[in-house]
């Protein structure tokens, strides 16, 4: 029979025939027509029938389980492969001191998980919605508690859920097309470096990559049979992902209309009806959707009494991609410190500040979507232009790092990762031919190609980075291997011309991905840096200043590289060399406060007022919005004894920062000093207004100073009503007990 399909090939086939109007995704049948009654011409060949010479070739009939020895086995390797590396690189990756001391994400992640697994609340988080998705925290908590609490054990867990994508990626090739294009995906996934990398660190890649491809293959499998069983399931599976990364739901409307709207069975292929079936079908992947998603919905809602689909921190995030200063890639909201609790605090003061009264969650998300839309409308060329930037970072070959520069750390710490697979260019190039090469199988493949464009367009709408894109590599790997055979099925039939055709748009795609532009900064810096700041938080300074010091030779200008290496000169001693550092980077970074602050305050703390009074004065002149000069300038004529003059610097400080806990702290201490004391509690319960209960230090200070401006005003049950809440807001403090004892009767 020569290149034609098996029998089993048209079993198959008599559920994908489609109706001739039938467009809206296309037309399924591949194999055989039955309506013409004749076999496809050669031209009309998909790789799925010319893949029957080949020994993975085939396809097997639907809900057949039976798998060849040698294809079963060398899945198995691939597999393994793909653990023993994951492995090998976390067993490696020991050494990194990112590992041992998490920071950013992977620390917010950990602290989360390690308050579940102990059976407590996460007092940071307590009284409001999920800010983030709490699917992976959820896991990291469970992996946590059954191994008392090991962070190596977790990585080699993940390690497993590395494998669990290779073999998902196998799955979803050979359904969509055939055996060899699964394996060779697989082992693409095995061994692609990114995918080794994230499977080592405390983030959501290492979950929702083997979710999002789990969803997709049973989407897939409705294609034929669109029961209402299989379809519940598919639709709890993306439920699940929902509530991993809540972007995927932008993708569930078009998944329901695709279930609804393909035809089923050759009674509706006749009549031109399409029956109860899909109807029913679509119901139940919607309410398999629901299932994982309404009870997070109930919890926010009732137990937190704020109604939050999942979490709330899409408005925020829209924010950082969608503002005036915006890169594209700095997860930071205007306006707020680097770190991610004070950048969290921050930005829902600002928001607050802005609307004039306090704001449930939902209201703080509400408030940045809207501030998001109004720099979208107001200026829709410059919004457009940082789009077409993201859309451009999203399809480069660099790994756009946020918590670290991925490529840094994975080569110093295994060494052998990087070089394990296939660059990003011809990762692209080869996944966008396939992408169009099967552009015959639409209809059925819809959950697979239309999964691509339309998560995409979910992560360039906020801001990218590598762990963002990482869940479309796969996709890509899949797309890529169905184009490699697609060439080789035509080479071998002696039609070399339309077998490279297709590279020619790879070789486009490879190439607009490998040239960098100008913005990418594809150098080690910020890896060193990264590490230094490592070293630091594990109190290895030695270490740490040969970090940035390595960060300075690359990059000279690298900020904060000069602000920690300032910072290691203060503390040794040395304020000249700190000065000079914090102000070669306020004069290279003027517009980032990171430098002006710790060069004020390295200034203040060797006594010279008078230089902090000129470089203060000069840089709100020069840059008037930032409230830090102001803050400082009111710290060293408090301590020159220029108590009103102090006053008013902290005063303009909180007017154009009221979220600043500190400016409202120091208002009410000067106030006091100057003997106001009704103004002095005022400004010291406006600090406590600002959730100063998540930083005890600073609490403590406003608490003790509303005490004592009551006990001099002599009020004292206002004083012992103080006494009290502080008390309740830090049971653990031994001055607030003691403040009770002696202020109330």
């Amino acid at each position: 029979m020569g290149n034609l399909p098996s029998p089993s090939a048209v079993v198959w086939c008599s559920h994908q025939i489609r109706p001739a109007r039938s467009r809206l995704f296309g037309d399924g049948s591949h194999f055989f027509d039955l309506r013409a009654a004749r076999w496809p011409s050669k031209e009309r060949e998909g790789s799925a029938i010319a893949g029957g010479r080949g020994r993975f070739g085939s396809r097997p009939a639907p809900g057949t389980l039976k798998v060849p020895k040698r294809e079963a086995l060398t899945v198995v390797a691939v597999v393994a492969l793909a653990v023993v590396l994951r492995v090998i690189y976390t067993l490696a990756a020991e050494a990194n001191p990112t590992h041992l001391q998490p920071a950013m994400d992977s620390l917010f992640h950990l602290e989360w998980a390690r308050a579940l697994a102990s059976g407590e609340a996460f007092e940071k988080l307590e009284g409001r919605p999920f800010f983030r998705a709490p699917l992976y925290v959820w896991m990291l908590a469970g992996v946590l508690k059954l191994t008392g609490g090991s962070l190596l054990a977790v990585r080699l867990v993940q390690s497993l859920f590395g494998g669990a994508t290779a073999l998902l990626v196998y799955l979803v090739g050979k359904r969509a097309f055939d055996s060899r294009t699964g394996l060779l995906a697989a082992f693409c996934a095995a061994t692609y470096w990114v995918l080794v990398y994230f499977d080592a660190e405390l983030l959501i890649p290492t979950l929702i990559i083997p979710l999002d491809l789990l969803a997709i293959l049973l989407s897939l499998r409705l294609a034929c049979a669109p029961r209402p069983g299989r379809a519940a399931a598919a639709g709890a599976i993306w439920g699940l992902c929902a509530i991993a990364r809540p972007n995927v739901l932008l993708f569930m409307p078009l998944l329901a209309l695709w279930i609804l709207l393909r035809p089923r069975s050759p009674a509706a292929e006749t009549d031109g009806r399409r029956g109860p079936l899909a109807w029913v079908a679509a119901a139940a992947f919607s309410a398999g959707l629901l299932a994982p998603i309404l009870p997070l919905t109930a919890h926010n809602t009732f137990a937190r009494d704020d109604f939050v689909l999942i979490s709330s921190q899409a408005g925020v995030n829209l924010h950082i991609g969608n503002n005036p200063t915006s890169d594209g890639v700095t997860a930071i909201v205007p306006g707020t410190p680097g770190g991610w609790w004070p950048g969290y605090h921050a930005s829902i003061a600002l928001a607050e500040q802005a609307e004039g009264r306090p704001l449930r969650a939902s209201e703080v998300s509400a408030h940045y979507s809207r501030k998001a839309r109004e720099f979208m409308l107001n200026d829709p060329g410059a919004a457009l232009a940082l789009l077409a930037r993201k859309l451009r970072l999203f399809w480069n070959s660099w790994e756009v790092g946020n918590n670290h520069e991925l490529r840094f750390f994975a080569r110093r710490f295994g060494s052998f990762v990087p070089f394990l697979s296939l660059g990003f260019p011809f990762l692209a190039g080869a996944g966008v031919a396939g992408f169009f090469l099967a552009s015959r199988k639409r209809g059925e493949h819809f959950p697979l190609w239309g999964f691509l464009p339309v998560y995409m367009l979910g992560v360039v709408a906020f801001f990218v980075c590598a762990r963002f894109r990482a869940p479309v590599l796969p996709i890509l790997m899949i797309y890529g291997a169905h184009a490699v055979f697609w060439s080789v099925d035509r080479l071998k039939s002696g039609r070399a011309a339309s077998a490279l055709a297709p590279w020619a748009l790879a070789a486009a795609v490879g190439g607009f991905s490998f040239v960098k532009p100008s913005y990418v900064k594809a150098d080690d810096s910020n890896g060193w840096m990264q590490l230094g700041t490592a070293e630091l938080r594990r109190e290895d300074e030695v270490a740490a200043r040969e970090s940035f010091e390595r960060s300075l030779a690359i990059n000279p200008n690298n900020l904060y590289a000069l602000v920690q290496l300032a910072r290691l000169e203060r503390e040794a001693g040395r304020t000249e060399a700190a000065v000079e550092h914090l102000e070669k980077a306020v004069g290279l970074h003027p517009r980032k406060t990171d430098g002006i602050e710790l060069l004020l305050d390295t200034l203040l703390g060797a006594g010279r007022h008078a230089d902090v009074l000129n470089v203060a004065g000069a840089y709100a002149r020069d840059y008037p919005g930032p409230a830090i000069p102001h803050y400082y300038r009111g710290r060293a004529l408090a301590e020159l004894g220029r108590m009103e003059e102090s006053l008013a610097a902290f005063d303009q400080a909180r007017r154009l920062d009221a979220g600043s806990f500190r400016a409202a702290l120091a208002c009410g201490k000067v106030a006091g000093m100057l003997g106001r004391l009704t103004e002095a509690a005022e400004h010291y319960r406006s600090a406590l207004a600002l959730r100063a209960s998540t930083q005890p230090a600073w609490a403590e200070r406003a608490f003790a100073g509303l005490v004592e401006v009551h006990v001099r005003a002599g009020q004292s049950a206002a004083a012992c009503e103080a006494a009290r809440e502080w008390a309740e807001a830090l049971p653990a403090s031994a001055a607030a007990r003691a403040a009770v004892a002696e202020v109330c009767p």
